[in-house]
């Protein structure tokens, strides 16, 4: 085969190039749509494992399915993270955010932009325009939004994991 006919035959076939980037849906596929039964028990274990207080399922299931039924108890439970720490104390026995400067608009928004944060992976607006807005220091507010998105994230991920754990668990008991 001459150089002319090899380089015709190479385009002939389908072109791979890239391709190895690609993948697929995962695990969370299986928790995306319409629930199997098999999803419908890993939820339900891995959800009492997380006790009733955390609502690691409502984050996960806004999270990858872009649900948004649990917005308002996924915002009440952000805001009631936000408020007890800026109560909470320091090792100082200080607390955290001093008495005077504890508001709830800035707190409540605070907690909003970290369930944001959660969902999107980014904050809806920065630092410096936010706390300018709601009246707060730049490192009080971000102290506690990023407290709350952390927080909340480590949960997110925690559960995810125990969720993947059942799935294969109850696939291979044959649940």
């Amino acid at each position: 085969m001459d150089e002319a006919q090899g380089s015709a035959g190479a385009t002939d076939g389908p072109d791979f190039t890239g391709c190895w980037d690609i993948k697929g849906p995962g695990l969370d596929a299986a928790f995306s749509g319409r629930l199997s039964d098999t999803a419908l028990d890993a939820s339900r274990m891995a959800s009492k494992t997380f006790g009733e207080g955390f609502p690691g399922w409502e984050i996960y299931r806004t999270v990858v399915s872009g649900d948004t039924i649990f917005l308002r108890r996924l915002e009440a439970y952000a805001i009631g993270m936000a408020r007890a720490l800026t109560r909470a104390q320091r090792k100082t026995g200080h607390p955290e955010v001093a008495r005077r400067a504890r508001r709830n608009d800035w707190i409540g928004q605070a907690a909003r932009d970290a369930l944001f944060m959660v969902i999107h992976g980014k904050p809806p607006v920065g630092i410096n325009a936010r706390a300018a807005q709601l009246g707060v220091s730049n490192e009080t507010y971000q102290r506690i939004r990023d407290s709350v998105a952390g927080g909340m994230t480590i949960g997110l991920e925690a559960y995810r994991a125990q969720l993947f754990y059942f799935y294969w668990k109850v696939r291979r008991i044959g649940g």
